[in-house]
C-alpha cells in the first residue's frame, strides 16, 4: 500500500553523511551538531516527531551520493534532504531532486564559488562563507596596508576558490609571487620550499593548506617575523603574527544554549563542524515547524528555508535570497592564535559587488574536498 510522506505521525528527513577512514571526524561532527539542536529543542511537531534517516555516502562522490538519495526518496519516502557535501556536487544533486519536489540543503564551509544563475530552487546552503571571507580579507588588507603578497599553496586539494577570492580581493597586482607544492606531508613541504627562491621580506606569505599540513607547515619554517595570511585552521600557538578570516561564531561559540548543550549532552566545546551542524539543525527543525499541510510540504520547506534567520549569541544568519546561502558578518582578524587575537574589521559578504562575482563564478570551479578542512 502507498502511503503519503509524514502521514504516520513521523517526518522523515533524510542526512547524508560521509563516512572514510581516512576523514572519520566528517561522519559525526556535523551529525552530533544536527542531533544536539533537536534535543535541546524538542523534537515534538504538529505532524510528529522527525526521523532522520542517515546514509553513508563514503567520500562524497556523485555516484554514492546519488544511489543513496534514491534509497531515501524511494524506500524512506522523506521530505527533504539535509546533506554534507561539495557544493558543486549539490547544484547536480537539486537537479534531480527538483523533478521529485524535495528541497535540498547543504552544509560545507563555502569553499566552492557558486555562482547564483546556477543554483536551483530547491537548494539551500549553509555554509561559512570560507572564500567570501578570504576575498574580502585580501581586500581589505590591499586597501589598508602596503602589502605585497607571495601565495604559498599545495596542490594537494588546499581550498581552490578561497585563494582565487583572496587574488582577486587583493587586486592581482599585488600578488608577486605563487609557489604550488607537490609534497602531501608537511615537512616534504618545507624541504620543497627550498628549492624555490627566497621570499622577499617586503612581501606577506599567504599559505593555503588544509589543517594537516598547515600546523606544521608554520611551525617548523622561519618566516623572519613576517606577518603570514593563513586558513582559519592554526590550532597551534606561536608568536608569528597572523591574519585570516570567517564568519562570526564559527571558530568556536558563545552562544549559551548550543554551548551548553555541547558541555551537557557531547561533553565537549562546540568547534566549527559541530556548530556547522547545529546551523543544519536549526534549518530542518523549522522546516519541521512548518509542515501543516501534507498536500504542501515542498512549497511550505522552501518558503521557509528562504525566509529563514537563526541568532547565536549576538550574531544573526539570514539566507541571501539571490545565492540561497545563509550569510553573516565576516571577521577579519589579526594576532598569534585563536586564543590570542583581535577583530580588524567587520564587513559583509554583500560588500562583494556583482561584477566580482561573475567574474569568479564564469571560471569553472576546481572541486575541493570538504572533509580535508577536518
Amino acid at each position: 500500500m502507498l502511503e503519503k510522506r509524514g502521514s504516520k505521525g513521523t517526518i522523515k528527513i533524510g542526512v547524508l553523511v560521509p563516512r572514510s577512514k581516512e576523514y572519520p571526524k566528517a561522519g559525526t561532527s556535523v551529525v552530533d551538531g544536527i542531533k544536539l539542536y533537536f534535543t535541546i529543542f524538542k523534537n515534538h511537531f504538529e505532524r510528529g516527531k522527525v526521523e532522520l534517516v542517515f546514509e553513508d555516502i563514503g567520500v562524497g562522490s556523485f555516484s554514492s551520493v546519488s544511489e543513496k538519495t534514491q534509497k531515501l526518496i524511494l524506500e524512506h519516502q522523506v521530505v527533504a534532504i539535509a546533506a554534507h557535501i561539495n557544493s558543486i556536487v549539490a547544484v547536480e544533486l537539486a537537479q534531480l531532486l527538483h523533478s521529485y519536489k524535495i528541497p535540498l540543503l547543504v552544509s560545507n564551509l563555502g569553499e566552492a564559488i557558486i555562482g547564483s544563475s546556477i543554483i536551483p530552487e530547491n537548494l539551500f546552503l549553509n555554509t561559512f562563507q570560507f572564500w567570501q571571507s578570504y576575498f574580502l580579507l585580501g581586500q581589505y588588507l590591499s586597501e589598508n596596508y602596503n602589502y605585497k603578497f607571495a601565495i604559498i599553496s599545495s596542490l594537494y586539494d588546499s581550498g581552490y576558490d578561497p585563494l582565487r577570492g583572496f587574488r582577486k580581493g587583493a587586486d592581482n597586482g599585488k600578488i608577486v609571487n605563487e609557489i604550488f607544492l607537490n609534497a602531501s606531508e608537511g615537512s616534504g613541504l618545507i624541504s620543497e620550499l627550498e628549492n624555490f627562491p627566497i621570499i622577499s621580506k617586503d612581501s606577506i606569505p599567504a599559505l593555503f593548506f588544509p589543517p594537516r599540513l598547515l600546523n606544521h607547515f608554520i611551525d617548523n619554517t622561519q618566516w623572519e617575523n613576517q606577518h603570514l595570511v593563513v586558513t582559519p585552521f592554526y590550532t597551534n600557538n606561536n608568536n608569528q603574527p597572523k591574519y585570516w578570516a570567517m564568519q562570526a561564531e564559527s571558530l568556536s561559540s558563545t552562544d549559551e544554549n548550543l554551548t551548553q548543550g555541547a558541555y551537557e549532552y557531547l561533553e565537549t566545546n562546540p568547534d566549527l563542524f559541530l556548530i556547522l551542524g547545529y546551523r543544519c539543525g536549526a534549518l530542518l527543525y523549522a522546516c519541521a515547524q512548518s509542515l501543516t499541510d501534507d498536500k504542501h510540504d515542498y512549497q511550505m520547506i522552501l518558503d521557509t528555508w528562504g525566509d529563514f534567520s537563526l541568532k547565536l549569541a549576538k550574531e544573526t544568519f539570514s539566507i541571501n535570497p539571490e545565492n540561497h546561502e545563509l550569510s553573516g558578518d565576516i571577521h577579519l582578524y589579526e594576532g598569534t592564535s585563536l586564543s590570542n587575537k583581535k577583530c580588524m574589521s567587520v564587513v559583509q559578504s554583500s560588500h562583494i559587488s556583482n561584477d566580482v562575482m561573475r567574474e569568479l563564478s564564469a571560471t569553472k570551479t576546481a572541486f575541493t574536498n570538504p572533509y580535508m578542512f577536518y
